[in-house]
């Protein structure tokens, strides 16, 4: 709610009153036109904890992590009259670096630079954010495809499924750790290069029954089978195997 107050100004400062009482006081700014001033204290909670940035600190940053990156920043900084609206947005769109790396976001902020122009429409901070992510997205999910074809290139189709699978349900495999889901991919692979292997020695026994296995022997009195022999034998070719 809007409330009226009183202002004081001399030749070094500007006081601001409300019923009376002085409520701040700033030194009066020379020079350019449309100078702000402001203490600390007097900032919403939110924008306090951006008190020890300034510009030069992001664009430090943003250099840091390439030259469209710093660009882009720049655009941003230039959209706002008042410079501390400028920095959570900066800030949001910096910290993608954590998640798709300082090489993603620098390639993401060049063709979101591209492809919005000269400058970034507004809201600056939302759009500029959305579209970096995007082309992040975009770069990341070229990259999962490029390895998919790869892997299939090399022969591994039970690895590149499975890879696909983790893809596809990436939510349900989040809270497992690089070397499990690594393990998870191995172990595909091999099991499907193992049961192959053991189809084609079958293939190539030529059994009158291909399904057939030991669990599926009828022990009868008239065929004089001897049981524990066989099961021993099957037991030490599996040993073999393994």
């Amino acid at each position: 709610m809007c409330k009226k107050v009183d202002v004081r100004y001399t030749k070094n400062s500007i006081e601001v009153y409300y019923k009376g009482n002085r409520i701040c006081s700033h030194k009066r700014l020379y020079g350019r036109r449309g100078q702000y001033s402001t203490l600390p204290e007097h900032m919403p909670v939110n924008h306090q904890l951006y008190s020890e940035w300034d510009k030069a600190r992001f664009l430090k940053w943003a250099s840091g992590i390439g030259e469209a990156t710093h660009m882009v920043i720049h655009k941003i900084f230039d959209s706002y009259r008042i410079e501390e609206q400028a920095y959570k947005g900066c800030l949001s769109l910096l910290k993608l670096a954590d998640k798709y790396t300082p090489e993603r976001l620098e390639s993401g902020n060049d063709q979101a630079s591209k492809s919005s122009g000269q400058s970034f429409p507004k809201p600056v901070s939302d759009e500029s954010y959305a579209l970096v992510r995007g082309a992040c997205i975009m770069e990341v999910a070229a990259m999962k495809n490029d390895t998919l074809k790869k892997l299939k290139s090399m022969r591994q189709p039970a690895f590149a499924e499975a890879y696909q699978k983790q893809l596809d349900q990436e939510a349900q495999y989040q809270s497992m750790s690089f070397h499990e889901r690594l393990m998870l991919l191995v172990d595909a692979e091999y099991d499907s290069r193992h049961n192959n292997n053991i189809k084609r020695m079958i293939k190539h026994a030529k059994f009158s029954d291909s399904s057939a296995f030991l669990g599926n022997i009828e022990y009868l009195l008239d065929r004089h089978l001897n049981r524990d022999l066989l099961e021993s034998l099957a037991a030490m070719t599996t040993s073999a195997k393994g």
